[in-house]
């Protein structure tokens, strides 16, 4: 199936292709699995493995309401401190540009992988778990030696027409690198390039109340915790956190409408003070801030054919400051972005 993938006001190659939207397939589908369930016991435990989503408190794809993907699981490292691609980071034998790019790990994306899940009920009271190990690699083979560890633990329970769900949700990886990933040599010596790996995680809590009278209505939220050990192959950790907010109602039946706000926040990153056979990196000093808005409506023609709109305004905010052997000029002060996009969806 081909793939339609939006570029995103936080991704660096908008500035550098200007691309918005990108039309990519046939490939390996974007879910395929084997799934086992309810093992011994009724939900208790199931396993499923392969190309699957990975369990986040909302979902990155398949039953996700808006078009627009989630800003704290879509946005890496690079997306929240750099102005440039990762190639620009990035050296991998006989990889392109275009590889390099897929090859870089979101929680947004699917993995390769097996996760354990279910659900214990207990008083009244809903107890879910999930617990995954993952390639990390998104849907490609996998690029190392290491797994990530994945989970998320949940418990929901009931008060009149609310149903209260409270989370949390963890990722690890070792290193998200190609095992034969380099850092990119300069332009004056090709031999200056230097092995390298990056170790990550993201961590927060999660909240929703879902209202079932007198009308269907949610309230979502979710914050997360982010920390990439070495994403410019020059030493320095990067560290953020976001969070999201989204609410959704159904004034009618066939209609549903809804509003979003999401934020990241960066501790200030400057790699230009770091140097690894001569070179010096070339970030900084940077104190990254976006955020974004998104507004949308659907219309249920038939229970399975809807139509729909969206807006969103993004904002990437890098507040540069003055760095030793970087040009002001080159670095990317802000970026903003206004994006529709209407639709339909049939399923069958």
């Amino acid at each position: 199936l081909a793939e339609l993938e939006p570029r995103n006001f936080y991704d660096p190659e908008v500035r550098a292709h200007g691309a918005k939207v990108k039309l990519e397939g046939p490939g390996v589908p974007e879910r395929v699995f084997v799934a086992f369930n309810d093992m011994f016991t009724q939900d208790l435990l199931n396993i499923k493995g392969g190309v699957i989503d990975l369990p986040t408190a909302f979902s990155v794809e398949t039953s996700r309401l808006t078009f627009f993907q989630y800003l704290i699981y879509d946005a890496n490292a690079l997306d929240v401190i750099s102005w440039r691609g990762a190639d620009h980071f990035i050296t991998v034998p006989g990889a392109t540009e275009e590889d390099i790019e897929h090859g870089q790990f979101r929680l947004s994306k699917h993995q390769l992988g097996v996760e354990a899940f279910g659900r214990a009920t207990i008083a009244g009271m809903y107890f879910d778990y999930a617990l995954g190990g993952v390639n990390g690699n998104n849907i490609n083979t996998d690029n190392n030696g290491t797994k990530d560890f994945v989970g998320r633990l949940s418990l929901t329970f009931p008060i009149g027409d609310v149903s209260t769900t409270l989370g949390g949700f963890g990722y690890y990886s070792g290193n998200t690198l190609d095992e034969v990933t380099t850092t990119s040599p300069s332009e004056e010596d090709a031999t200056v390039a230097v092995a390298y790996e990056n170790q990550l995680w993201r961590a927060g809590p999660d909240i929703s109340f879902t209202f079932d009278g007198p009308f269907y209505a949610k309230l979502f939220s979710q914050i997360l915790f982010a920390r990439d050990e070495n994403p410019t192959g020059f030493g320095k950790a990067a560290e953020w956190w976001g969070g999201l907010v989204q609410a959704e109602g159904k004034p009618l039946e066939s209609l549903i409408v809804y509003a979003r706000y999401e934020w990241i926040d960066g501790d200030r990153f400057n790699d230009t003070g770091v140097s690894s056979n001569g070179v010096h990196g070339t970030i900084g000093a940077v104190d990254p801030h976006l955020w974004d808005a998104v507004f949308g409506t659907q219309y249920f023609l038939y229970d399975n054919f809807k139509l729909y709109a969206e807006y969103r305004h993004g904002v990437k905010d890098l507040n540069p400051g003055t760095s030793p052997g970087v040009d002001p000029a080159d670095q990317l002060d802000r970026t903003e972005d206004n994006a529709v996009f209407g639709g339909f969806r049939l399923v069958f």
